[in-house]
């Protein structure tokens, strides 16, 4: 029984050891690591035959090394180092093809509303022909585009940036059919109640403002509130033998 304890502790101890040079380890991965090292060590000694004895033990933790070499032949990677983020590309295309409906279709439309009913096409239709397709595209390209874009940052364990990019490419197409809808809403409410142009003209000013401020608001906490996924730890497996 007295050699029995003696066994207990020197195998306690050695594992002690082996876990205090595994201190950069995460617990749980220490734990499994150390569990492993005493079935190795059963192991060893059940293949050496005869009694199990603090010669046999001895034998086998010399066979190990010491606690430190034991733990540098295990390999386990320290904290990994930083890694610079690229940008991701489809997030930068996303944004392009998505402000393509905003910054020529736009104006096109206004274009065409300004101009005067004329017998030919005006300018204003010959820009609006040319940039239908391209706005179309945008409002459907731009935001699927930047969808892939925000999953593969997501996934890509910080090696990808471009999230406030992907972020405001998939939103701009809808919040622009949003802000034009809410902007049509205010007009028609302030006409009804007000019969001033000057004060229909900044009220509807007003309103305009409101809706920039709360795009703003709303892409910067969408933005916030999604993000690249951790990299997961790994530790290298024991070695065999």
């Amino acid at each position: 029984m007295t050699e029995d304890r003696a066994i207990q502790r020197r195998m306690a101890a050695y594992a002690h050891a082996v876990g205090e040079a595994l201190a950069h380890v995460p617990a749980a991965d220490r734990e499994s690591i150390l569990e492993d090292l005493e079935e190795h060590i059963d192991d060893a000694l059940r293949a050496a035959g005869g009694d199990r004895g603090l010669e046999q033990l001895e034998a086998v933790l010399t066979a190990l090394g010491s606690p430190e070499a034991y733990a540098a032949d295990l390999q386990v990677p320290g904290p990994a180092e930083p890694v610079e983020p690229r940008l991701c590309k489809k997030a930068v295309l996303g944004l392009l093809w998505s402000a393509s409906f905003v910054l020529v279709a736009v104006p096109s439309w206004l274009v065409v509303r300004l101009e005067e009913p004329g017998a030919g096409p005006s300018l204003g239709e010959r820009l609006f022909q040319f940039s239908a397709f391209l706005s179309l595209a945008g409002a459907l390209g731009g935001p699927v585009l930047s969808a892939i874009a925000l999953t593969q940052i997501r996934l890509a364990a910080g090696r990808l940036s471009g999230f406030g990019m992907a972020t405001v490419g998939a939103w701009l197409p809808p919040l622009l059919v949003i802000d034009v809808l809410a902007m049509a809403a205010i007009s028609a409410v302030v006409e009804i109640f007000v019969e001033d142009g000057a004060t229909i003209s900044a009220l509807q000013g007003a309103g305009a403002l409101l809706i920039l401020i709360a795009n703003a608001v709303f892409l910067s906490r969408a933005a916030r509130r999604g993000g690249p996924r951790p990299a997961a730890a790994g530790v290298s497996p024991r070695p065999g033998g």
